[in-house]
């Protein structure tokens, strides 16, 4: 593990962070300890930290606020809902550092668990708890996230959001490339997905689900996390988001997590899935984008090198270029 003075996040050490937040915190007792980076994915930076004996988790954004601003709100929002109905862990405080950018943090309770590395190496039983949280994620509301009838409605968000966000500095040659490949292979995919799949049973969604925001706790539950690309449209979405968003090959003729996936759901998941790809794509695009401006803070970087985020979106474009002859000859 490498020391706390050595380890630098929005240009500060653990010892200068913990300052800041013992500085800034109204909702936890004080002080303070930070402990640890803890892995996660690639938008977050979340630090395992004790305050007397309470245990917490500090959330410090993955990209540098010099770079583009953010806020954490809308998650401080849709987990005070959710986490009432054990969906996910107790959100504590939210607020900034007092320094040069306001740095934004957010603090929630920990669990103790663990993030599963590959979701198909999981017993029935941890699907089984898996399974149980997303159907009481489903029967739940939220008052301010985005609703979607059709799919040709989240698709065309997803589009333009990539386009608006990748403007915000100069793309690369290689990162245009990416968003005008991505363009075209969704031409005719918002009419393909509006007559093959059915959005009426409008429920919530997580919008993210992959294994590093699921949390299996040690009694047997499981936990979501990182609810903030929550929307109402349909649940097949987030299962087909989890199969497609894993590493390696995967063909249509594959099957989908049986014991995750119930046999009748199965046709219902495969019609998502180019556009949960389409999904996975543009985010990963998003974030080569942030790499190559140097916002990304470090110790993300570290986990994620440069070259298997190319990797992973060439490979994903691949694998949507797969199913794009549904539409194109439609």
């Amino acid at each position: 593990m490498r020391k706390r003075e050595t380890i630098t996040i929005h240009g500060h050490t653990l010892v200068t962070i913990e300052r800041l937040l013992n500085n800034a915190v109204e909702m936890v007792s004080r002080p303070v300890h930070l402990e640890t980076v803890m892995s996660g994915g690639w938008s977050n930076i979340n630090i395992l930290a004790r305050a007397g004996s309470r245990r917490l988790i500090i959330k410090l954004p993955g990209l540098r606020t010099n770079c583009i601003s953010r806020t954490y709100d809308g998650l401080f929002a849709n987990t005070l809902v959710l986490s009432e109905k054990n969906i996910c862990p107790r959100p504590i405080e939210l607020g900034s550092l007092d320094d040069i950018y306001r740095t934004p943090f957010f603090i929630l309770e920990y669990e103790e668990g663990h993030i599963p590395d590959k979701i198909e190496y999981l017993s029935r039983e941890e699907l089984a708890s898996i399974s149980a949280v997303l159907a009481h994620l489903r029967g739940c509301r939220l008052p301010h996230v985005e609703t979607y009838q059709h799919p040709s409605e989240y698709l065309k968000t997803l589009l333009a959001g990539l386009d608006a966000r990748t403007r915000h500095l100069q793309r690369s040659e290689r990162v245009e490339d990416y968003v005008q490949q991505l363009m075209q292979d969704c031409v005719g995919l918002g009419a393909y997905l509006d007559s093959n799949c059915d959005w009426s049973r409008q429920s919530l969604v997580h919008g993210d689900l992959q294994e590093s925001n699921i949390l299996l706790l040690s009694h047997g539950e499981a936990r979501l996390l990182d609810l903030e690309a929550c929307f109402m449209g349909d649940p097949a979405f987030d299962l087909a988001y989890l199969v497609c968003q894993r590493a390696g090959e995967w063909s249509e003729s594959d099957s989908l997590l049986p014991d995750l996936i119930r046999k009748e759901e199965s046709t219902r998941v495969r019609l998502q899935i180019p556009l949960a790809l389409v999904s996975v794509i543009a985010w990963s695009i998003e974030y080569l984008h942030w790499s190559e401006q140097g916002c990304v803070e470090p110790v993300i970087k570290r986990s994620h090198s440069q070259r298997d985020v190319i990797d992973y979106i060439e490979h994903k474009i691949r694998q949507l270029e797969r199913f794009s002859e549904n539409w194109y000859l439609a």
